[in-house]
């Protein structure tokens, strides 16, 4: 038996993986402003767009036009199924 939660080694079949880093993302205009919150969610609006890029590349698709957000309330799936109430 194998407890709960315990890493199972699984040698075959192997996975591919591949990494991928982007140039920097420029934050230096940010610098000099205070730390606010509005600051903190630009600069990490321009890591997260960076990051969707690259992933982007990376796989050879093209990104949705709008980030998920799980704070509203959004699945996933949200933007491919409608439900009729």
């Amino acid at each position: 038996l194998v407890p709960p939660y315990a890493k199972v080694p699984r040698p075959f079949p192997r996975k591919t993986v591949r990494v991928s880093a982007g140039p920097p993302v420029d934050l230096d205009d940010l610098r000099d402003r205070p730390l606010t919150k509005e600051v903190l969610h630009e600069a990490t609006d321009r890591i997260l767009d960076a990051i969707t890029a690259e992933l982007a590349k990376l796989r050879g698709e093209v990104p949705p036009a709008t980030r998920l957000d799980l704070r509203a309330g959004g699945t996933a799936q949200d933007d491919e199924t409608e439900e009729d109430p």
